[in-house]
């Protein structure tokens, strides 16, 4: 399992600390968690994401991943767009995405997730 974060920041290790267990509590299976942190500089992004793509396909090419889990709008965005890149055909369920801008959004095939409301 991949969990994508768009920057490093203190509250990621918070996050991890809430969703392991409860992922753990409902798979009996082993599970491995990779963590994963996409610097943004939004002068270079775009040539930023191409690179990193290749990276995830390198880093994971030999390692069977169940899921990508996108923890905000930026994460979220890489991995669909660079999914068949980075991770083809693993299911990703995003979560930290605001209503206002993700709500009405169609997703493709294999992306869900929750938005919640912000403010």
């Amino acid at each position: 399992m991949l969990v994508l974060f768009s920057s490093s920041a203190p509250d990621n290790a918070q996050f991890l600390d809430v969703i392991e267990p409860a992922i753990r509590a409902h798979v009996s299976e082993p599970i491995t968690f990779y963590i994963a942190d996409l610097i943004i500089n939004v002068g270079q992004w775009g040539d930023y994401q191409e690179s990193q793509a290749e990276v995830f396909r390198h880093t994971y090419a030999n390692v069977k991943l169940d899921l990508v889990i996108p923890v905000d709008p930026p994460a979220a965005l890489f991995a669909v767009q660079y999914r068949d890149r980075g991770f083809p055909g693993v299911p990703i369920v995003f979560t930290q995405i605001g209503t206002r801008e993700f709500g009405e959004r169609t997703w493709p095939t294999g992306v869900t997730g929750l938005t919640v409301p912000v403010g």
